[in-house]
């Protein structure tokens, strides 16, 4: 795990600002995804169960709950790991976020990265605005400044010297 975590780390610290930043969008959708695969795989579990209790076998054996039980053991594996890692994205996202001087500009990125707010609900609620160019206007800036001004590498070494991340 260890080792895996250092190869993630690593991989974070060749991306550029803007791609790491997309990349949390990203991962909550990979995470939806799985979490979506897995409750499915639950649903199969309790039909096999269903049906050995009525005695009604529908497109799946008894025997196959065994597998089912494996298979959801997988997914929930799968979850836990994406989920780990998004905490560690996000908490370097954060610092990231944090080294723009403007606090508004913060607010926007932080809704649109860190809990994944639509354009529209950014124009609307932080900015006051119906249309979505003003906001997307200032991620653009912003993103400039923060390429300009830092690197995902000094990002990463910033979290470990605070022991944020390991």
């Amino acid at each position: 795990m260890t080792s895996e975590r250092e190869d993630q780390l690593k991989r974070i610290e060749r991306q550029g600002i803007t791609d790491f930043l997309e990349s949390l969008i990203g991962m909550k959708q990979e995470i939806r995804c799985l979490r979506e695969q897995k409750d499915q795989i639950s649903q199969q579990i309790i039909s096999v169960s269903a049906s050995k209790v009525t005695g009604e076998v529908r497109g799946a054996e008894i025997q196959d709950i065994g597998k089912l039980l494996e298979r959801l053991e997988d997914a929930q594996e799968r979850v836990v790991q994406k989920m780990i890692e998004l905490l560690d994205k996000e908490t370097l996202g954060t610092l990231l976020i944090d080294k723009h001087p403007d606090r508004t500009t913060r607010a926007i990125l932080r809704a649109r990265y860190l809990v994944g707010s639509s354009w529209k609900h950014i124009a609307t609620g932080i900015c006051g605005f119906q249309d979505i160019s003003y906001p997307q206007k200032i991620k653009k800036e912003a993103l400039d400044y923060l390429a300009k001004n830092t690197t995902m590498r000094e990002i990463v070494a910033e979290a470990r010297i605070k022991r944020i991340i390991k």
